[in-house]
Formats: C-alpha cells, sequence, structure tokens
C-alpha cells in the first residue's frame, strides 16, 4: 500500500495496547478509513503497508468479537445451527457476515478496489488492459453487484482498449485462522470473464517479508497462501479451486482441482438458463480443507503441505481473462455484465481457538 498523505495519521496519539484504545477507537477507525486505499497485486503476493494494517485491525479490536462490529444485524442469529455443512457440529458462531441490504459499503469491512490488473493478449479481443474498478461494485435490491465493462477508450499508453471488472476485500480490516468460509454467489457467464470468491495473507503467499529477495520458500503453505473457493472459468457445468503458495514466481507450487456441478440426473445446476444463486463454501482446519457447493463437499484437502496456518481474509472479485484460462469470447457477449452476492458468511469455532499457535515448519 502507497499513501502520501498517511504521515497524518501517524501523528496521532497512539499505543497498540487494548486499554489505551478504549478512547480513540472511533476516532481512529474514522480517520483510517478516510485514507484512500492503495491495493496492489506485486509479484511476491498480496500485500499492504504493515504500519497501516497494524493501525487498522489494533483500533478495533476492543470490539472484536462483539456481533456489532462484523457480523451483519440482518444475518439470522441461528445461521450457524441452520447450515447444512455446520448443524451437526457444536461450537460454531457467526465472525462476519454482510446481507449487501444497505445503500452504502461498510468501510470497516471492506475495502474497494481501484487498481490496474495490466496488459493482456486476447484470443478475441487482442491486446487489451483489465481494470479493477471501484465504480464496478454496486448495492442494489440486497446484492453486491459487482460489473464487467468494457469502457470503450483507449489506453493512454499504448492505445489497447479498456476492459474493467471490480473488487472488493477485507485486507486490513478483518481476517481469521480457519473456520467456514461461504457465500451466496451469481455467477457471471464465463464468456471470458470469470467470477471469484478468495481468501488471502495480508503477507501474500511467502509469508512475512520485507521484499522478495528475502524470501526463502518453505515447501508448505503454512505462513500464507491464497485459496480460491471458486473460480467460475468453464463454460462446461464446474468451476476450479486452487491453493497457492510459496509466492507466484520460481518457487510457485499449487494445488488445483475441477469441481464438476451435475446433479444426480445428469442436469446442469451452476451455468442453467438462467443462471441460479448458489453457495460456495470452505471449511478450513489445521488438518485439512474441504471445498463446498450448496452445501455437499466437492474436494477435500488433506495434504499437510496444502494448508495455511495464519490468518486469511476474504475477496469477491472478476477476472477479464480472455484467454485460455477462461473458456469463451469476451467478444461473444453484449456488455456490462454482472457477478452478483446475495451475502457472504464466516464462522468460527470454538475448538479452533486452542489451535491458532500451530504451525508446520
Amino acid at each position: 500500500m502507497q499513501n502520501d498523505n498517511f504521515g497524518e495519521i501517524l501523528d496521532l496519539p497512539f499505543n497498540r495496547s487494548v486499554e489505551s484504545l478504549e478512547g480513540v477507537h472511533r476516532s481512529l477507525t474514522e480517520d483510517l478509513n478516510e485514507i484512500d486505499f492503495m491495493w496492489s497485486y506485486p509479484k511476491l503476493g498480496f500485500m499492504c503497508d504493515e504500519i497501516d494494517c497494524e493501525l487498522r485491525i489494533s483500533a478495533k479490536l476492543p470490539t472484536f468479537r462483539s456481533r456489532s462490529e462484523f457480523v451483519d444485524a440482518e444475518t439470522p442469529k441461528q445461521a450457524a445451527s441452520r447450515n447444512p455443512v455446520l448443524e451437526e457440529e457444536d461450537g460454531w458462531y457467526l465472525s462476519f457476515s454482510d446481507e449487501f441490504n444497505k445503500k452504502e459499503f461498510n468501510k470497516l469491512k471492506w475495502n474497494t478496489i481501484d487498481h490496474h490488473r495490466g496488459f493482456f493478449d486476447g484470443k478475441s479481443v487482442g491486446r487489451y488492459s483489465w481494470w479493477w474498478r471501484s465504480r464496478n461494485l454496486n448495492l442494489r435490491a440486497g446484492k453486491l453487484a459487482l460489473a464487467f465493462e468494457h469502457d470503450w477508450t483507449l489506453d493512454d499508453k499504448i492505445g489497447t482498449p479498456v476492459l474493467s471488472s471490480a473488487h472488493i476485500n477485507s485486507d486490513c480490516k478483518f481476517e481469521q485462522q480457519y473456520g467456514f468460509f461461504e457465500a451466496r454467489i451469481k455467477v457471471v457467464y464465463p464468456e471470458g470473464r470469470q467470477s471469484a470468491f478468495w481468501l488471502n495473507s495480508n503477507y501474500g503467499t511467502i509469508g512475512k517479508v520485507e521484499s522478495y529477495e528475502d524470501f526463502v520458500p518453505t515447501g508448505n503453505a503454512s505462513k500464507g497462501a491464497e485459496i480460491d473457493i471458486v473460480e467460475a472459468n468453464f463454460k462446461s457445468d464446474a468451476y476450479t479451486t486452487n491453493i497457492h503458495w510459496d509466492g507466484y514466481q520460481e518457487h510457485h507450487k499449487t494445488s488445483f482441482s475441477k469441481v464438476w456441478t451435475w446433479n444426480n440426473e445428469g442436469k446442469r445446476t451452476l451455468l442453467t438458463d438462467p443462471i441460479k444463486y448458489h453457495n460456495f463454501g470452505l471449511k478450513w482446519t489445521p488438518e485439512y480443507l474441504e471445498f463446498y457447493y450448496d452445501g455437499k463437499m466437492k474436494r477435500r484437502v488433506t495434504d499437510k503441505k496444502a494448508i495455511p496456518h495464519t490468518p486469511l481474509y476474504p475477496i469477491l472479485s472478476g477476472g477479464l481473462f480472455d484467454s485460455t484460462w477462461s473458456e469463451g469470447n469476451i467478444t461473444a457477449v453484449e456488455f456490462p455484465d454482472y457477478m452478483l452476492v446475495d451475502w457472504i458468511r464466516i464462522y468460527q469455532k470454538t475448538d479452533f481457538e486452542d489451535s491458532k499457535d500451530y504451525n508446520e515448519s
């Protein structure tokens, strides 16, 4: 994260102890939320400035467990006990949720991102410029809408067409180690577009290092990982789940699986006409990862190397991949189009609170 005005915040009287924050909690949080969140995607992973993150997270520590802080008041109180994945186990409780019924984004929870993803060589549109734009995020009719747009403009640098999608995350605001992460999503039809719900660490996939030159690969996801709960990029009735660790360069490791969503009668369930809402979930424990589709487990990972043991934060985003990664052609569809999110709900379990110090060296 880079922000020229951040020095103004550093001049505030600040002590990281919980007791000292009780008097400044409200003003400190409001000041931080007025800062533009300049979020980046460097080669070493997803990161923001450590000092900024410590300020943001510490400012909310006194009420971190409070339902009013991170759990939407409109989320049913029985959400955990009525969830088909969790209903047979005791000890689950809501730690974060958003029903997206408000007129404005909750800045306590979310960062709305403006970031240039780069230039890409498309198979149908040719070379194009792709942006995540906050203006492509809207709350309407109780849903979060992430728009896919063709801006019909040319990039100033090299004259390429500009395409844009949207991205929202809770980096520096909410993160959690272990639990059940679930979102109810209507995916966009994947003609070169991708709907995604995923998790990442503040220090990306390489753990806490100052630069990539200081990074020593561990061979496991313990200190940092990207977990893709759903990447809807196939025109067949399927989607991608993935785990990434040890950076995105020469040491990059991944655990990929294609999830099929046909029902027992051989009929489509995901890419129906019209497309409907479905629940995509991840159950993450110190021993395994389980990926769920509409309450049914579709993938189980027990490989110790692929299981992270550090807090991760949630992300909802749209991708524009006019390439082999997303099937179809961007030029075959009309713009704008939308990925819609009904709600996101994250649960924690009391049993996991004693497992936070677990680390796979």
